[in-house]
């Protein structure tokens, strides 16, 4: 019953469209080949997913690193790889699944070091 509540409001918020939201890379990161990034994802993102798509969609991508829930409510992830596809994950964590709300993610750039060889969910 409360994940149907959910349903409703959020698609009623939506207008049971998809919101897409804008990542734009700071200029100091624009000339970099590969890329390290943490996010926290703030929002109903637990209970929906979120994890596992993101898992799923970083393989996809090609990003290694991991995702974890947080006490907090909060979905937290770390990415690395290749410029391109790094922004390509953050532009999907801004937008999530279609059960989660996504109403911010925190970016915090970390140095790349190539230290993750595959994606793991926590």
């Amino acid at each position: 019953m409360k994940f149907l509540k959910f349903l409703k409001r959020s698609l009623s918020k939506n207008s049971g469209k998809a919101i897409k939201k804008h990542f734009v890379l700071p200029a100091d990161k624009k000339d970099e080949t590969h890329l390290c990034v943490q996010v926290i994802v703030h929002g109903i993102v637990q209970d929906v997913y979120f994890r596992s798509d993101t898992k799923n969609e970083a393989i996809r991508i090609g990003v290694c690193g991991w995702v974890k829930n947080l006490p907090n409510g909060t979905v937290q992830a770390l990415f690395e790889g290749e410029k391109e596809k790094v922004v390509e994950i953050i532009e999907w964590c801004h937008r999530g699944t279609k059960w989660a709300r996504v109403d911010n993610v925190d970016i915090s750039w970390e140095p790349y070091n190539g230290e993750f060889k595959h994606f793991d969910q926590v």
